[in-house]
């Protein structure tokens, strides 16, 4: 996958990383163990756990205006994962969450930065480059890139 990415020209590290926090019938619980982590700079991560795979992404709370959320939303409700980035347990967006209320909660935080993980689990491995793509245009609404919402 790494040297598909640098095929698109997109400049990528591998690492591993720990201290990821997992939520589990609604509890939280930190990883201890290392979770191999492919990073595309100026873009964001591709994370492999044990049981998923994640595309998560930084963003600053000055820039939420700059993602298609609406969108991100309906594509990726269930999947989608939005919370705070100094506490990466206070979740920002919950299933069924619209825009608005999501977008009233970030300007309430204290927090400067938000998290925004998807889990790609049923994304099948020729398809993870295409969604990481289409995410990344969702982060960045005036990307002109067309996507279609036939995501399950």
């Amino acid at each position: 996958m790494n040297i598909k990415l640098n095929e698109l020209h997109y400049k990528t590290t591998f690492q591993s990383y720990n201290n990821h926090f997992i939520n589990i019938n609604g509890e939280y619980y930190r990883q201890k163990y290392y979770m191999p982590v492919i990073s595309v700079e100026d873009k964001g991560d591709i994370c492999f756990n044990i049981d998923l795979i994640e595309f998560e992404f930084y963003i600053t709370k000055d820039k939420i205006i700059d993602i298609d959320l609406d969108k991100l939303i309906r594509i990726y409700k269930k999947e989608l994962h939005i919370y705070e980035y100094e506490n990466c347990t206070v979740d920002i967006y919950k299933i069924g969450d619209r825009e608005a209320k999501v977008l009233s909660k970030i300007n309430n935080s204290a927090d400067k930065k938000f998290g925004i993980s998807i889990d790609c689990s049923s994304v099948s491995n020729s398809d993870i480059i295409q969604h990481f793509n289409v995410i990344c245009s969702l982060l960045n609404k005036n990307s002109n890139n067309i996507i279609e919402d036939n995501h399950s």
